[in-house]
Formats: structure tokens, C-alpha cells, sequence
């Protein structure tokens, strides 16, 4: 048996009457008949049941059936209400009611013999019967839960005839139909399909009292279906003799032999139950279901039973939803990585798990990765899962891991010297986003000289701008060396730079020693970018498809550092993605570039990052919480750039703007009402952008490796020196 909750959201463009329900009932009617030559062979009707709990103050509708019939009748209510949300639960809500409290249970039972019929919904012109229920349910006080379970099945047609006669000659004084002064009555019944059933509920409270008398008061409400020439509900006890029995059917979702049935038509059995409408908007506790409903599409990526390793292992499994109408964990394709993947939430929403669970994947794929973190517990956590075999793969960068040793990385090395403008633009970038207020022409004019001057020297570090900005000894060495290189950068040193008096030069120095004094002040920091050989090299790691996990944590070495040194990182990264150039397409290593916070590090550079980066199998994850964070330009790039974006939770400008990127398909209401975990994405499928759709980022596994000291160590050992004394 497949149990299912059931959510529908109120549509204010339509309501829905529960007539709709019988044309659902329906489709289990045809579903369930047996011929008798199927009953001789042991084929037993399906049983339905149709379930409303109230636990902690909260209304939730359940289905269960066997699983053909689910995923049959799960197709009929989405085509009849579309805002519904059908879910397969892992909690069953009967175990979370018994856990409640203490917990009693009774039936109804018909009143009359069966041909006469109930109040339905068809007799009441406002509000549904079924209104008056749930607006009790909703005044259920903490720690009082109820459950109401209708079991329905289709009955064998012989036996049915004989039972309905049998009630007939009862209503009948003189045994016949037409002489019956309540043939109108039995004939509207029986003008509809019929179901036998048994109608059960539960209550449970702190106290047996309690629940007892909850139980009265909601069996009494059930009045509300008393038809005055018809028939009514009547309140039963469960016998002593039979009680264990009758709850094992409870549990079991059975009809029980040891509890009275009833016969029902269509329309009863739907005013008994159907899903809520506009009409119940006003009943507040109603789980109404705060995800927005949208379908995946038919070939989303999807983990199912028998797929093929090598076919599974294409794919990057990261969220679940509903598919076809069962709950599946799906991913994207390797293909379609290499257009890129935004993500966008609130902090807490659940962007780092996501990011986590992607870069866990790779990882155990084989896969070359590098996370930039900036606040220092993605790669904590990402550690805790790295597999045995793949130790030896990591380069963990931590600036405070050690007081003795450090990490050394120098973008004006030999890799630097290929691309001069690259390198150029991406540090001036930076220092740009930092000091944008304070900025000027000739601040980054002399700059970039000073960069570009550097990078044609072949032993320089970051640490010599300001040496070569001070030091007219050790600048005119530099000059002397690179002026075969570029006559032009040499000509800036000799005819302007050396021309400047004394005071004109202080002035257009100072600002850029004050920028960039302050990174290379600090001891740690200076001994990073000041070396003249890197300690690692960031093309072995793509090539090779190794893990580096930069841990820039701004609590420990502020947000000006942090940005600073991640935008390094990232310029170097794209530096060695360039060199890739010279090698054939197909012998391009996919490498997977994960930034989280990314606006730490997006500069006007990464525009360049973003276009170019997919040529050369430089794949990108960036995440951060809202897109103000970002420059307009940036924002551009990114939307025009990426194709995958996923939202999480977002705050209300945002959702605004992220209402026209995913088409109008969903509402920016619904995106604010996003519940933690929840996202909304539009995914690239084949090389396509798929409609929008909702899911759940999946937990981090289960299975942890638990060998973060011993990479540690190992990083610590091979891409750590010690530096030189100063």
C-alpha cells in the first residue's frame, strides 16, 4: 500500500466544486470491479482510503491505495484540480497521532437501511458539508489531534443487488417498489454508482477524557449530513470483544469484518471527502501547501531503479521532486554543466547543503573541483566526505592553518607572464570593488603599469607593487629588464614616472600604496603573495582532475582579504583555463568551479569568466544571497550567461525580478513563501532551459568518511613551506 499526502492550493480563478471528486471516485470504480471468475481466481478488489488528520493544529488530506492505483488516481486529481501537490510520505501521520497523546477511536454508521441517501454536497448552496469538519479541526487546541478514515471499495454487483433489495423490502410495507413512499429518495441514490465503505475516526489528547470528548463533539458534527426524509450518521463504539482487531484494520487502512459498512453513491462518498477549494480559503488551518505547483518536465535527469552506472554517473544528483507522480531524486547532465548554474537565496535557506551535496558528487565521481568558500564551513564540511582513494587528490588552502607554514600563490609567474592584460585587469578589478569610492583614472593608470611592468619580470611577487613604486634603485632594474618586452611600459617609467617632482609623484603614489599596504602589511598575507613560486600549481589540479578546497574564512581574515585573495584564486583559475587553448577540445578535462558568496569576487573580470569560460571545460556553480549584492553588468552577464538558475527563499525585490527571469510561470508571493530547502529552478535538459519547476535540495549523505585530519595533514605537508625570513 502507497500512502500519499495531499496538498491543493486555493485557485482564485475557478472553484472547484466536490462534485469534481466523484469524476476521481469514479476512475477507482473502474479500477476496482471484479467479475466473478476474477473473485473465483483470488483477484481482490483494491481498497481506498481517504484520510484528514489534524496534528499539531494542522489539516493535511491522505491517500493510500496500492501503488498502480495511486499513480492511476494521482493522474485524475491533478487533471481535475491542477494546484495540487501530491507527495509520498515517509512519516505516517497515524504514528504521529498515536505519539500525541492517548488515543480513542469509534465509527458512524447509517441510520436508515442503505437506499436512502445522505445530505451532500449538491443539497447545500454556501458551503460544502465537509466545511463544518474541518472548521472544527481548525479549533483543535495544541497537542489534541483527530484522524478521520473513509475506507471505500467496489462491491461485488451480486451481493450488492441482494442487499439493496433486502433494505428495499424494509422501507416497503407491501413489497414493492413503487408503492414506497420514499421511492424518489432511493432512486436519486441509486441513480449513481455505489461504493461500500466503513467511516472511521480517531481522536487523541493529553487525557482519555479529553479525547473522549473530542471524539463526541466532532461524531455529533456529522450531523451536518442528516437528510430530513433520508437518512443520518449514528455514533458507534468499537466492541471490547473486537477492539484490538478493529484497530489493527485502522493501522492497516482496511475495511474490518468487525465493524457495521456502509453503501454509499458517488456523490456521498465525495462530500465525505474531497480536496478544499477557494470556497475553504477562510479555514485557516488547512495545510493549503506553501510550494507552488509546478510540473517537472518529462526528460528531467531522474535517479530510477536499474539505471546504469556509467549513465548515472553523467549525471549531478542534487534534489528531489515529484515525477509522473512518484517522489524522485534528479540532477543535471554533464553536458549541460558547462552552460554554468546560479543559485540565489536568503542566508540559511539551504545554498551551501546544495553546493555541498554537488561537490560531494563530483568528488566521488572522480571529478576535478575547486570550491572557493568564504566563510570557511562549505570546505569543513565537504572534508568530512572525501573518500579514501581520493586523498591524495586534495590541496586544502587555509591562510590561518598554520603560524609556522604558508601557502604560496603568485599570479606573476610564467603562467601570469602569457596572458599580462588578463592578469592586469583581474587585480585592478578587485582593488576597483574595494575602493570604488576613492577611484580615479590616474590611480588605475599607474597601476596597471606597475602591474603589467611586473609581470614581464620574471621573479616578481604582488608584494614588489609597492617596492617598485618606492624603490628607484630596484625600479630601474626592473625598467632596464623588461624594456625589450615592451618598449611602451618602459617608456611610462623613463619620460612620466621619473619626470614627476618630488611632491606630484607622492600624490599619485600614495593612494595605491595605501591600498595595497594593507593587504601585503599583514605578516600571513605577505608571506601568501609574496613568494616567487607557488607552492601548488593550479593547471596540474584541472588537468588532473584534483580537489582544491580554499578556505577564506572572513571572520578570520576580514572581508577585504578575503575578496582580495578569492578574486587571486579565480583570476589564476581562468588564467590556466586559457592555456587550455592549445589542446584539443575533446582532451579537455571538465572542471568544476564552485563560489559560494560569489559577489565577494565578482568584478567587471568576471564578465570575461562568464562567456569564455565554457570553451574551455571551466564549469561554474556561483551562489549568494540576493542579486542587489551584484553590479548591474554583472547581473546581465550572469542571466545571459548562465543556463541554470535556482532559487531558493528569496525577499520580495528579488522575487520580483526573478518573476520575469522564470517567464511569469510563478508568482514573486510564492517565491517569498518558499519553506527552508525548498527551491524553484529552471534547469538545462539537452542543451535546453526547461520551465520552471519545484523541489527539495537533498540532505548531505549518510555515509561520512571522517578523514579531514589525515588531508589536512597531507596538504599541510605537500603544498605548505616555510617562508623565508624577512
Amino acid at each position: 500500500m502507497t500512502l500519499v499526502s495531499i496538498r491543493c492550493q486555493p485557485d482564485k480563478t475557478r472553484i472547484i466544486s466536490p462534485e469534481v471528486m466523484t469524476g476521481v471516485l469514479g476512475a477507482f470504480l473502474a479500477l476496482g470491479r471484479r467479475s466473478r471468475w476474477q473473485r473465483l481466481w483470488g483477484q481482490k478488489a483494491p481498497e481506498l482510503a481517504l484520510e484528514i488528520f489534524s496534528i499539531d493544529q494542522k489539516s493535511q488530506f491522505y491517500l493510500t491505495a496500492p501503488q498502480a492505483v495511486v499513480k492511476y488516481l494521482g493522474t485524475q486529481i491533478t487533471s481535475y484540480y491542477p494546484r495540487t501537490l501530491i507527495s509520498q510520505v515517509e512519516t505516517d501521520p497515524l504514528d504521529r497521532l498515536y505519539r500525541s497523546g492517548v488515543s480513542v477511536g469509534g465509527y458512524l454508521n447509517l441510520q436508515q437501511v442503505y437506499p436512502l441517501p445522505l445530505k451532500t454536497y449538491r443539497e447545500t448552496k454556501e458551503l460544502p458539508p465537509l466545511a463544518t469538519i474541518l472548521g472544527y479541526l481548525a479549533k483543535l487546541k495544541a497537542g489534541e489531534s483527530v484522524g478521520i478514515q473513509l475506507v471505500v471499495k467496489v462491491p461485488p454487483q451480486g451481493k450488492l443487488e441482494r442487499v439493496i433489495r433486502g433494505a428495499m423490502r424494509q422501507l416497503n410495507d407491501r413489497g414493492t417498489e413503487t408503492a414506497s413512499p420514499y421511492s424518489r429518495l432511493y432512486q436519486e441514490k441509486l441513480a449513481a454508482p455505489l461504493l461500500a465503505g466503513q467511516l472511521r475516526l480517531l481522536s487523541t489528547a493529553a487525557t482519555g477524557e479529553q479525547a473522549q470528548a473530542n471524539l463526541a463533539e466532532i461524531a455529533g458534527l456529522y450531523g451536518v449530513y442528516s437528510l430530513a426524509e433520508g437518512n443520518s450518521l449514528t455514533w458507534s463504539r468499537v466492541s471490547t470483544w473486537y477492539k484490538r482487531r478493529w484497530w489493527r484494520a485502522v493501522g492497516q487502512r482496511r475495511l474490518s469484518r468487525t465493524q457495521k459498512g456502509l453503501i454509499l453513491n458517488l456523490h456521498e462518498t465525495a462530500s465525505l471527502w474531497h480536496l478544499p477549494d477557494e470556497k475553504l480559503a477562510g479555514i485557516k488551518a488547512i495545510d493549503w501547501g506553501r510550494t507552488m505547483l509546478t510540473e517537472a518536465p518529462d526528460n528531467l535527469p531522474v535517479n530510477l531503479p536499474g539505471m546504469e552506472v556509467m549513465v548515472k554517473a553523467e549525471i549531478n544528483f542534487f534534489g528531489q521532486t515529484e515525477w509522473h507522480n512518484q517522489r524522485v531524486n534528479f540532477g543535471i547532465k554533464r553536458d549541460d554543466r558547462r552552460k554554468h548554474l546560479y543559485l540565489i537565496g536568503k542566508t540559511g535557506a539551504g545554498k551551501s547543503t546544495l553546493i555541498a551535496n554537488m561537490a560531494i558528487n563530483d568528488i566521488r565521481h572522480g571529478e576535478g573541483v575547486a570550491v572557493i568558500d568564504p566563510h570557511g564551513d562549505l570546505s569543513q564540511m565537504i572534508l568530512e566526505y572525501i573518500p579514501k582513494r581520493r586523498l591524495n587528490d586534495v590541496v586544502y588552502l587555509d591562510p590561518t592553518l598554520s603560524e609556522e607554514k604558508a601557502f604560496a600563490l603568485n599570479l606573476f609567474d610564467a603562467e601570469g607572464q602569457d596572458h599580462t592584460d588578463v592578469v592586469a585587469s583581474g587585480i585592478i578589478s578587485v582593488f576597483y570593488k574595494l575602493y570604488a569610492h576613492s577611484w580615479g583614472p590616474r590611480l588605475e593608470y599607474i597601476l596597471r603599469n606597475a602591474i603589467l611592468t611586473l609581470l614581464y619580470y620574471e621573479e616578481a611577487t604582488f608584494a614588489d607593487i609597492v617596492k617598485l613604486l618606492t624603490n628607484e634603485a630596484f625600479r630601474q632594474r626592473v625598467v632596464a629588464k623588461i624594456k625589450g618586452k615592451d618598449p611602451v611600459i618602459a617608456a611610462f617609467w623613463e619620460d612620466e614616472f621619473a619626470r614627476m617632482n618630488d611632491r606630484l609623484r607622492v600624490e599619485a603614489i600614495s593612494p595605491i600604496l595605501n591600498k595595497v599596504g594593507q593587504f601585503i602589511s599583514s605578516r600571513r598575507i605577505r608571506q601568501i603573495v609574496g613568494s616567487r613560486k607557488s607552492t601548488f600549481s593550479l593547471e596540474t589540479v584541472m588537468n588532473q582532475k584534483k580537489i582544491l578546497l580554499l578556505n577564506l574564512a572572513q571572520g578570520k581574515l576580514g572581508e577585504d582579504t578575503t575578496a582580495l585573495l578569492g578574486a587571486m584564486f579565480i583570476t589564476k583559475i581562468q588564467l590556466t583555463a586559457m592555456r587550455r587553448v592549445h589542446l584539443p577540445e575533446e582532451q579537455r578535462q571538465d572542471f568544476y568551479l564552485y563560489v559560494d558568496e560569489f559577489q565577494n569576487f565578482a568584478t567587471h573580470s568576471f564578465i570575461k569568466i562568464l562567456s569564455e569560460a565554457r570553451k574551455y571545460r571551466l564549469n561554474l556553480v556561483l551562489a549568494n544571497q540576493y542579486i542587489g549584492q551584484v553590479d548591474e553588468e554583472i547581473q546581465k552577464a550572469i542571466f545571459g550567461n548562465v543556463g541554470s538558475t535556482m532559487a531558493f527563499v528569496v525577499g520580495a525585490r528579488d522575487a520580483a525580478l526573478l518573476e520575469k527571469e522564470f517567464g511569469g510561470k510563478v508568482t514573486a508571493a510564492e517565491m517569498v513563501a518558499l519553506g527552508k530547502y525548498e527551491l524553484l529552478l529552471k534547469l538545462a535538459i539537452d542543451g535546453l532551459t526547461s520551465e520552471p519547476f519545484t523541489g527539495l535540495s537533498l540532505p548531505l549523505p549518510a555515509v561520512v568518511n571522517r578523514n579531514k585530519a589525515k588531508i589536512i595533514a597531507l596538504s599541510l605537508e605537500h603544498y605548505y613551506h616555510q617562508p623565508a625570513q624577512e
